[in-house]
Order: C-alpha cells, then sequence, then structure tokens
C-alpha cells in the first residue's frame, strides 16, 4: 500500500476552477484506475487556498498505471498555472519496525 497527501497552495482567484478540474481528475482516477483505493480532494477549513489531495494505491506498480493514464497526463500539466507557490508531496508506506 501506498499512501500520497499532496498539499497545494492555490490563487485564491482560481480555488473554484482548480477544485472542478480536481474533481474531475478524481472522478476519472476512481472509476478508471481499478487499484486506486482512495482519491480524494479536501480543502482546509481555516485557509481556504491550501488544497490537498490524498490518495491510495494498492501498490507502485498501480500508481506508475495510473501516472501514465490518459487523463493524469491530460489534467496535470494544466495544474500548474493555479499555484501560488510550490507545495508539498509526501509518500507514505505502511510503517516497519526493524
Amino acid at each position: 500500500m501506498i499512501k500520497i497527501v499532496a498539499k497545494q497552495y492555490v490563487k485564491l482567484n482560481l480555488i473554484n476552477n482548480y477544485i472542478e478540474l480536481m474533481e474531475e481528475l478524481a472522478a476519472k482516477t476512481n472509476q478508471l484506475d481499478d487499484a486506486c483505493v482512495e482519491y480524494a480532494i479536501f480543502q482546509d477549513m481555516k485557509d481556504p487556498q491550501i488544497i490537498t489531495l490524498i490518495e491510495e494505491w494498492e501498490s507502485q506498480d498501480a500508481l506508475d498505471k495510473h501516472m501514465e493514464a490518459a487523463h493524469f497526463k491530460d489534467i496535470v500539466p494544466k495544474l500548474n498555472a493555479f499555484y501560488e507557490k510550490p507545495g508539498d508531496v509526501n509518500f507514505y508506506h505502511p510503517a516497519v519496525i526493524k
């Protein structure tokens, strides 16, 4: 299992457009990517410019296939025009005691 938390800072005047585009990406991902466990968009309750995508994938292979999918390649490059500043993207796997 892989979890991704992608926190982005969106220009205030473009928030609604950004959310619409992200909802399209989420809908297509949830419909077309079989190994997607979760793909959901959240907006910060204190700062509406912070939009966070939380993803969960069954495997790295599933994530790789998603990143090669037509809906990903079509929508993700368009998102760069919406960012006020660089965001943070973190990739997680289940913790393991070593």
